[in-house]
C-alpha cells in the first residue's frame, strides 16, 4: 500500500467501521464470505466522534456507499476498495489527498469551529487559546481592524500628500494628534472607578493634546498649520451644534416652563456678570473682554453631565422625577445662552466702525442668526421631499452642508456669531418636522462626533503652551472660576427653591450637577484668540485671547473630572430610586 492508504477495517455483521475524526488511519482484519464490489466507493466527510455513518445507495443501485454527515457538508476526497480486497482481509484506500485538504487537517487543531466557546468559570488558558484561534475573532479581530485603520489614516494622506504626512509635516501632526487623543480617551473613560460614573473621554484627550505641544521629542502637534487648527475646531464647533439642535426637546421646553427657564437662564446670565466684574479686578480685562470670559464659562457640560445622568437612570435614580430630563433639557438651553452671548459680544469687540455701529452689531447678530436659522430649518421640512428615495442620506448631506456653510461663511462677513446661532436654530427648527425620522440624521452626526471630538479637544490642549502660561493667570484664573462657581451654585439652589416638582435632596442635587464645564469651553475658548490673530489685533488684544483659553481649559481639568464623580457619588443618596428598580434590587437579594 503506497503512503496515501488509509486501512479502514470490514465486519460482516457491522458494516464498515469509519474511524473518528480527524484520525488519519486505521488498520484491522475482517473476516466472512465473499468480497465487496471493486467499484464501491466512500464518501468521507469531517466526522465528529458522535457520528455514525449510514448506507446511501449509489445512482445506478448497484453497490452501497457509506456517507458520514456532519452539518450537511461533505468532502470531496473520495475512498475506494482496493482491488485485492479479499473475503477474509481486505482495505479501503484512500485517494491522494490534495494540498488544500491536508492543510485543512493540519489546521483543525486552531479552528474556531472545533472547540466550544469558553464559558465564564472556564480558566484563563482556554480563554486565551480561543482569542487565538483561526479565523481571527472578537477582540482581536477588532483590534486587527483598529490598527488597519490606524495605518490607513495615515497611509492614504501619505500617499497624496507625501511630504506633508511624513514627520515634521501639518498632515501627520493631525493624524497623530487624532489618533493618540482618542486613544487617551478610551484609556480614560475605563479606568475603573467604583460606583463612580466613567471619566469622560474629553479629559484624556485634552491632557494628550497638551503634551504633544509641549514635551519633547513628541511634540508633533506644533507641525499643526493654525489655520487648519482653526478650521478644524469650528467644522467640530458645527458638529456638536447641529447635534444640540437635533437633541432639543420642544416638548419638554414647554411641559417644564418657567422653572427650566429660570434655572438656565437665571444661573448663566448671573455667573457671567459676576466672571466679568471679577475678572476686571483680578486679571485687568476690560468689560468688553470681561463679558467674554463670563459667557465661556457660564456654559455646563453635556459631554460630562449626560453621560452622568445616564449612568444613573440606567440604575433608576431620578426617573420618577424627571431630573435626567430637566437637566438635559436645561443643559441645551443653558449653552445656547453662553455660545450666544459669546459670539455676540465677540462680534462687536472686532466689528468695524464707531461705538454706535458696535452696539448695532451685537442685536443684529442675534437677529440674523436667528431668522436665517428659521429659513433654513423651513427649507429643510421640504427638501428632500417625502416621495425621494434615499432622502435620509439627503437630508443628512444638506443639513451638514449648511450648517458648514453658515459657520464659514458668517466668520468669512464678521458675523461668527450669527453663524453658529443660525446653525443651532436651523438643526432645531428641522428636527420639529422630521419628528422620528430625525434618528438616522442624528445617529449620522453623533458617528461625526467620534472623529472631530478628539480633534476638538485635541487642538484646544495643544493650543495652549507652556511659555504662554503664566503662574499669575493660572492662580487668578482658578479663583476666577471658583468665584463665578459659587455664585452659580447659589442661583441654582433659589432658581428651583420655591418649585413643588423637586424635594430638596433633588434641588440639592440639580445644583451639584450643574456645575462640570468641557464642551462648550473647548469649542469656544479658542475663538477669541483666533479671531485676535486673524484680525493683526495689537498684542494685548492677542494676550487677552490667551488668557481666555488658558482659563478656558483650566475649567475643564477643574470641572469635569470632580463633576462627573460628584454626580456618580451624590446621585444614589439625594435621589429617589424608582419602585419598579426597588423589586428588582428585593429579587436580586432573594
Amino acid at each position: 500500500m503506497g503512503s496515501n492508504d488509509t486501512e479502514i477495517t470490514m465486519n460482516r455483521d457491522e458494516g464498515f467501521v469509519m474511524p473518528p475524526y480527524p484520525s488519519p488511519a486505521v488498520s484491522g482484519e475482517h473476516s466472512g464470505n465473499g468480497y465487496m464490489h471493486e467499484d464501491a466507493v466512500i464518501k468521507e466527510t469531517v466526522l465528529d466522534v458522535e457520528d455514525k455513518p449510514y448506507r446511501k445507495p449509489l445512482e445506478d443501485n448497484s453497490t452501497n456507499a457509506i456517507v458520514i454527515s456532519n452539518g450537511g457538508e461533505e468532502r470531496k476526497s473520495l475512498l475506494k476498495l482496493d482491488s485485492d480486497s479479499s473475503y477474509s482481509s481486505g482495505s479501503i484506500r484512500q485517494s491522494k489527498e490534495s494540498f488544500c485538504d491536508r492543510l485543512a487537517h493540519l489546521c483543525q487543531c486552531c479552528m474556531t469551529q472545533n472547540f466550544d466557546h469558553p464559558h465564564e468559570e472556564d480558566s484563563c488558558g482556554t480563554k486565551c487559546r480561543w482569542l487565538f484561534l483561526c479565523p481571527p475573532h472578537g477582540k482581536l479581530a477588532k483590534f486587527i481592524c483598529i490598527m488597519v485603520l490606524a495605518f490607513l489614516s495615515w497611509g492614504v494622506p501619505w500617499s497624496i500628500a507625501k511630504e506633508d504626512a511624513l514627520p515634521g509635516g501639518n498632515l501627520f501632526g493631525i493624524i497623530i494628534l487624532l489618533l493618540s487623543c482618542m486613544a487617551a480617551g478610551w484609556l480614560v473613560s475605563h479606568i475603573p472607578l467604583p460606583g463612580i460614573p466613567p471619566l469622560p473621554p474629553l479629559l484624556g484627550m485634552l491632557v494628550m493634546g497638551f503634551l504633544l505641544r509641549n514635551v519633547p521629542y513628541i511634540d508633533v502637534a506644533k507641525d499643526i498649520d493654525p489655520q487648519w487648527s482653526s478650521s478644524l475646531r469650528l467644522i467640530a464647533l458645527t458638529v456638536i451644534l447641529t447635534r444640540a439642535g437635533i437633541g432639543l426637546d420642544g416638548k419638554a421646553l414647554l411641559k417644564l416652563k418657567w422653572i427650566l427657564l429660570g434655572f438656565a437662564i437665571s444661573t448663566s446670565i448671573i455667573e457671567c456678570i459676576v466672571v466679568a466684574a471679577f475678572s476686571t479686578l483680578m486679571i485687568s480685562f476690560p468689560w468688553d473682554w470681561g463679558f467674554v470670559i463670563g459667557f465661556v464659562l457660564c456654559a455646563v457640560s453635556p459631554a460630562v453631565v449626560v453621560p452622568s445622568l445616564l449612568y444613573l437612570q440606567d440604575k433608576g435614580y431620578g426617573v420618577e422625577g424627571g431630573i435626567p430630563t430637566f437637566l438635559i433639557a436645561g443643559a441645551a438651553l443653558n449653552d445656547v445662552i453662553g455660545i450666544t452671548g459669546f459670539n455676540v459680544v465677540l462680534g462687536m469687540i472686532f466689528s468695524e466702525g464707531d461705538i454706535i455701529a458696535k452696539i448695532i452689531h451685537g442685536p443684529l447678530e442675534l437677529v440674523l442668526g436667528i431668522g436665517v436659522g428659521v429659513v433654513l430649518g423651513l427649507f429643510l421640512w421640504y427638501f428632500p421631499s417625502e416621495t425621494m428615495k434615499g432622502r435620509q442620506g439627503y437630508r443628512t448631506g444638506m443639513l451638514l452642508g449648511l450648517a458648514l456653510f453658515c459657520g464659514f461663511a458668517s466668520k468669512f462677513i464678521h458675523f461668527a456669531g450669527a453663524g453658529a446661532l443660525a446653525t443651532l436654530v436651523m438643526a432645531f427648527v428641522a428636527a420639529i418636522r422630521w419628528g422620528p425620522e430625525k434618528k438616522p440624521v442624528a445617529k449620522t452626526f453623533a458617528h461625526l462626533w467620534v472623529v472631530f471630538q478628539p480633534l476638538l479637544f485635541g487642538l484646544i490642549g495643544a493650543s495652549v503652551t507652556i511659555d504662554a502660561l503664566q503662574p499669575s493667570t493660572v492662580g487668578m484664573g482658578a479663583a476666577l472660576i471658583l468665584i463665578g462657581l459659587a455664585f452659580r451654585s447659589v442661583v441654582a439652589f433659589l432658581a428651583v427653591y420655591w418649585s413643588k416638582s423637586f424635594n430638596m435632596k433633588e434641588k440639592s442635587f440639580l445644583t451639584i450637577a450643574w456645575l462640570p464645564k468641557a464642551t462648550v469651553q473647548a469649542a469656544i475658548g479658542a475663538i477669541s484668540l483666533d479671531m485676535a490673530i486673524a484680525n493683526n489685533a495689537p498684542p494685548e488684544v492677542i494676550e487677552y485671547g490667551t488668557k481666555v483659553l488658558t482659563i478656558a481649559v483650566l475649567s475643564i481639568l477643574m470641572t469635569a473630572p470632580t463633576g462627573a464623580a460628584a454626580i456618580g457619588l451624590t446621585g444614589p443618596k439625594l435621589l429617589k430610586l424608582s419602585p419598579e428598580f426597588e423589586h428588582k434590587d428585593e429579587k436580586e437579594k432573594q
